[in-house]
C-alpha cells in the first residue's frame, strides 16, 4: 500500500511508467494507460524449492519471487526510453542491483521496513525448527543485501525516523522519511460511547504470520482473561486472505467472531469500542493503528506494535509489555468512557500529518534532488 501511495504522489507531478510484479493495476485516479503500466507475474516457488531452495538461494525469498527476466527488462527499458530516475520497491532491488549499477540512471530504493529485523523477529517466535532456520537464514540474507543496496542507491526511502537512523548507519547517502499513512476522513468513523464498552476489534492481513501469531495469542490467552473481568466482551477479527487456521479460531460461545475479508473497514471501526493490536513479532509502523487513530477508535497495543509510532508515549493509545498488562489495559479501557474519549481525541490530533496525499506530495518533491545528485539538475523527472 505504501509504495502505491508514493506512486500516486509521483504521478501527480511527473511522467510515470510502471513495471509491476503480481496482480492488480492502476486505479482511475492514476490515469495510466496499459502501455504505461506493465504487469508481470511473480515467480512461484515449488514446494520442494520453498522447503529447501530458499535456505540456500543467495536472495531472500521475497526478492527471489519478484526478480526474473521480465523485471530485468524493466531496468533496460528505463535506461533506453529516456527516463531520468528509477524508483524500485524493496525486494526487487536486491536481485537487480547489478543492472541498476550499470544502467547509468539515478535510482531510489523504497524500504518497507528494515527487512532483516522483521525476519529475525519472526525467527524468534517461529513454532517449528524449520521456521526458525528459514527465518534466521532469511534475516541473514536480508541484512547482507539490504546493507549493500542502501549503500549503492542514490536515495533511500525509510518508513520511520528510527528506520532512517538505521539506514544512515548502514551508509545510505540520502534518506527521505515517507511513513505509513491513511486517508484521513473529515469526520471520524468512531464516536466513543458512554458506559462500559464490550466490542473489541482485531484488524490485519490474516495470511501474514505476525498477525496470525497475534490472533492465536489473543484468542487463546488474552480473551479468556478479559472475559473473566468483562464477561460480555466480544472480539471480532477482520482482514484479507484469512488462513484456515485463523478461521478455525471462530468461537461465538467464547466471544470470538472471525469474519475475515470485508468490503469496507470503516463500518467495523465505527461499530467497535476498542482496537486490539497484540503483535509479538514483526517490524515497522502499523497501518491498522494509523487508520484507527484517524477514525477516533481507542486502542491497546503491545510495545512491539507501537514501535515507530510511539502512540503510547503521546497519550494516543494504551500500551503493554506482556499478557497481564495487556489484559489490564484492555479491561480498564472498556470500563472507562472518559479514558476512551481522551485517547480518541488525542489520536485524531497527532495523526493529522499522516495523510497519504501529503506524504506522496513530499516524496514527489524530493525526487528532483536525487536526480540532481547524478548531474541531472534542470532535467524534468519523469
Amino acid at each position: 500500500m505504501r509504495a502505491y501511495e508514493l506512486l500516486r504522489g509521483c504521478a501527480k507531478g511527473h511522467d510515470v511508467e510502471v513495471w509491476q510484479t503480481g496482480a492488480g493495476g492502476p486505479d482511475a485516479e492514476l490515469k495510466l494507460t496499459d502501455d504505461r503500466w506493465h504487469r508481470y507475474p511473480a515467480r512461484e516457488a515449488s514446494r520442494r524449492r520453498h522447503k529447501i531452495g530458499v535456505l540456500v538461494d543467495p536472495l531472500p525469498l521475497a526478492a527471489w519471487s519478484s526478480t526474473h527476466e521480465l523485471t530485468r527488462r524493466a531496468v533496460d527499458n528505463a535506461a533506453s526510453a529516456g527516463h531520468d530516475l528509477i524508483v524500485v520497491d524493496q525486494y526487487s532491488a536486491y536481485g537487480l542491483l547489478g543492472l541498476l549499477r550499470a544502467c547509468g540512471l539515478p535510482w531510489i530504493h523504497i524500504e518497507q521496513g528494515i527487512e532483516w529485523r522483521l525476519a529475525a523477529s519472526i525467527a524468534r517466535r517461529a513454532p517449528t525448527p524449520y521456521g526458525v532456520i528459514l527465518n534466521a537464514s532469511n534475516a541473514a540474507r536480508a541484512w547482507w543485501w539490504g546493507r549493500r543496496t542502501v549503500r549503492e542507491a542514490d536515495g533511500v526511502v525509510a518508513a520511520s525516523e528510527p528506520d532512517a537512523a538505521a539506514l544512515r548507519a548502514w551508509g545510505a547517502r540520502r534518506v527521505h522519511v515517507a511513513p505509513n499513512g491513511t486517508r484521513i476522513p473529515a469526520a471520524p468513523a468512531h464516536q466513543p460511547r458512554p458506559g462500559q464498552a464490550r466490542r473489541l476489534l482485531f484488524l490485519g492481513s490474516l495470511d501474514y504470520w505476525p498477525n496470525v501469531d497475534a490472533c492465536e495469542w489473543l484468542t487463546s490467552k488474552l480473551m479468556p482473561a478479559i472475559r473473566r473481568e468483562v464477561p460480555d466482551a466480544v472480539l471480532t477479527v477482520i482482514g484479507r486472505k484469512p488462513l484456515p487456521r485463523v478461521m478455525r479460531l471462530h468461537d461465538p460461545a467464547s466471544g470470538i467472531e472471525v469474519v475475515g475479508e470485508v468490503d469496507e473497514v470503516r463500518p467495523w471501526l465505527a461499530g467497535s469500542d476498542v482496537l486490539l493490536v497484540p503483535m509479538r513479532a514483526g517490524h515497522g509502523t502499523k497501518i491498522k493503528m494509523i487508520e484507527a487513530a484517524a477514525n477516533g477508535l481507542p486502542m491497546v497495543a503491545t510495545d512491539q506494535a507501537d514501535a515507530g509510532l510511539d502512540y503510547g508515549a503521546a497519550g494516543a493509545a494504551l500500551t503493554a509489555r506482556d499478557a497481564p498488562a495487556f489484559v489490564a489495559q484492555t479491561v480498564a479501557l472498556l470500563r472507562d468512557p472518559e479514558l476512551r474519549q481522551r485517547l480518541s481525541t488525542r489520536a485524531r490530533s497527532i495523526v493529522a500529518g499522516s495523510d497519504w496525499d501529503e506524504i506522496g506530495a513530499r516524496f514527489a518533491a524530493w525526487l528532483p534532488e536525487v536526480a540532481a545528485a547524478r548531474g541531472a539538475a534542470g532535467v524534468p523527472v519523469r
